[in-house]
């Protein structure tokens, strides 16, 4: 056994106890503990995203936490799965954790900033409204417009829409997900196994 990584207990007086026996800790050698380089590296990452959120740096968060970097992370994360209460299972777990709030908050701070902007479109008609110079100068130019062709001349493209693999065979596998929000462990698996 390597003792340099051997559990000790507390010291005498600062020990805790369950059932009248001493708990042993983990030492707090660096070398006790080794993590595999990919999920350490997803780790920085999303410490690194957290960072921006905290910061309200959301334009870099949005365009580095992408739908693709999820998709990558959630394989990479279960490809580690242990089916086991280990601590390196509870690490992985913990990571998915984070990362699905994270993305989930990045989706709500998405659909806030589309309603933040709907909201000052309607307050500035809403001041049009209760301004009757406003409402004289807009009536008017509605009325220039019209003169012309109520609806204007159009040319609408359909742009076709494309879907990666793992989602659609998840979206068939499980269905759309309620809140948007694809779950990392299953996408994981299902791009793992693709």
């Amino acid at each position: 056994m390597n003792t340099k990584c051997a559990f000790h207990h507390v010291q005498k007086g600062k020990s805790v106890f369950v059932n009248k026996k001493a708990i042993p800790v983990l030492s707090t050698n660096p070398d006790c503990f080794a993590m595999d380089a990919s999920i350490k590296r997803i780790i920085i990452h999303l410490r690194k995203f957290v960072k921006y959120y905290r910061e309200g740096e959301m334009i870099h968060l949005i365009e580095e936490f992408t739908y693709d970097l999820f998709s990558n992370y959630s394989k990479i994360l279960y490809t580690y799965q242990t089916n086991n209460n280990s601590d390196y299972e509870l690490l992985r777990l913990s990571v998915y954790d984070t990362m699905t709030t994270l993305f989930a908050t990045l989706s709500l701070q998405q659909v806030y900033t589309v309603e933040h902007r709907e909201l000052l479109n309607l307050r500035e008609e809403v001041d049009i409204l209760y301004d009757m110079k406003k409402l004289k100068d807009y009536l008017d130019k509605l009325r220039t417009r019209a003169g012309a062709s109520i609806f204007g001349s159009h040319d609408i493209a359909i742009q076709p829409m494309h879907i990666k693999p793992e989602y659609l065979a998840y979206i068939n596998k499980y269905g759309y997900p309620d809140n948007g929000l694809f779950d990392p462990e299953l996408l994981g698996e299902i791009v793992a196994n693709l």
